[in-house]
């Protein structure tokens, strides 16, 4: 099982995508495509399309939205 496989697996069960996870995914993107790897596309649209639907929630998101709320409040 691919690394890119496992981490979308986790994220899609837990619903929750750290700042950590996804810069792992981007750099297990960008290292296979230098490598001309393997890249397991399907894991990668079913994980973006559970974002959309909002069944993950991305922390790279979340800690925007807070930023601004509390702009916002101040």
């Amino acid at each position: 099982m691919s690394q890119i496989y496992y981490l979308v697996r986790e994220t899609l069960k837990s619903g929750y995508m750290s700042l950590e996870t996804e810069n792992q995914l981007k750099e297990l993107v960008k290292t296979a495509f230098k490598k001309n790897e393997f890249i397991s596309f399907e894991a990668l649209i079913k994980l973006q399309q559970a974002v959309e639907d909002g069944w993950v929630k991305r922390e790279a998101i979340e800690s925007i939205r807070t930023s601004q709320a509390t702009c916002i409040n101040s």
